[in-house]
């Protein structure tokens, strides 16, 4: 795979500023733990960032 504008490192990371189908999968599997997340709009940015932050400090 190469570097892309969606994904312009190249990893299979996601991060804040990643935007796809990946990032849509995340977010959807986040909705299902807590009903209150929001949409699944397929971008890593700010609410996305702190929920991860969030699971990752537990």
């Amino acid at each position: 795979m190469l570097p892309t504008a969606k994904n312009p490192t190249n990893s299979k990371f996601l991060f804040h500023g990643v935007k796809g189908k990946e990032v849509s999968f995340l977010q959807q599997k986040i909705t299902s733990v807590f009903n209150n997340y929001g949409n699944t709009y397929g971008i890593f940015g700010p609410i996305t960032k702190k929920v991860v932050k969030q699971c990752q400090a537990n």
